[in-house]
């Protein structure tokens, strides 16, 4: 007999995309980190997989949901050089391509100090 399941007794398994953003300027003993994570993801998933996975004490989390951009795209058609050595020229083509980036959530994670100076010692020794 196969389990039914209902809203209250799903099992979700973790496999999200969370990418870790690029600070601008890096320090080895940060104790802030920037992620961007799936819109669905809550706080406290986030803090039990970077918890589980990857070792981080985390102190608290701020996120912030990014809505998705509005982008535009002209259709072009390239011609043939009318003189040999020439880059070709392109014409646009009547109509526009409408489509729309995904929706990101930012998450700020804040790591307790001790932890954070502890792993950076750790990470510089490797």
């Amino acid at each position: 007999m196969a389990l039914k399941l209902k809203p209250w007794n799903k099992i979700w398994f973790p496999n999200p995309r969370i990418i870790l953003v690029k600070p601008r300027f890096p320090d080895p003993a940060a104790t802030e980190l920037e992620f961007r994570v799936p819109p669905k993801m809550t706080k406290h998933e986030l803090a039990d997989v970077l918890r589980s996975v990857y070792g981080f004490n985390v102190a608290s989390i701020h996120t912030s949901i990014h809505p998705g951009k509005t982008k535009y795209s002209a259709k072009f058609r390239d011609t043939p050089a009318a003189n040999p050595g020439e880059r070709p020229s392109f014409k646009m083509v009547s109509g526009r391509t409408m489509f729309r980036t995904p929706a990101f959530k930012k998450a700020t994670v804040i790591l307790n100090p001790t932890a954070a100076a502890a792993r950076a010692r750790e990470l510089h020794t490797l």
